[in-house]
């Protein structure tokens, strides 16, 4: 059995790699938008998402947090929240990495927004962004 050498040279080689690279380079933006379109989808389909997106009441205490929907009460305490964040037009109360409250702040008069902030105020890391 005979061995067959390949006798390209190694520019040859490293001008393909190149050029693999720059296709997945270009390709990947696009595919990782369909990858995440099919996920979420796929969640929206696997059930109802009601709890996720409906009306929230919150109701910020000296040592807690409560936010009760129609199908269930979350209660957060001081030491789970690890940072506030203030935006123009939200308000994110982080309780993990990944998990936040988001307090949409267009609705809110001055007076409601300034007040929610001055509660907000008792909790740890609050950091103003605009």
């Amino acid at each position: 059995m005979k061995r067959i050498k390949f006798k390209q040279p190694k520019l040859y080689w490293a001008i393909i790699a190149v050029f693999f690279i720059i296709i997945w380079v270009v390709g990947f933006p696009k595919k990782h938008k369909r990858l995440i379109r099919k996920s979420v989808a796929g969640m929206l389909k696997d059930g109802d998402n009601s709890s996720m997106i409906c009306k929230n009441t919150m109701i910020i205490g000296e040592n807690d947090i409560k936010v009760i929907n129609k199908h269930s009460t979350e209660i957060t305490s001081r030491e789970g929240i690890k940072e506030v964040k203030v935006y123009d037009d939200m308000i994110l109360i982080y309780l993990s990495g990944f998990t936040a409250h988001i307090v949409p702040t267009r609705y809110l008069t001055k007076e409601n927004k300034e007040d929610l902030l001055d509660k907000l105020d008792i909790f740890r890391n609050m950091t103003m962004i605009q």
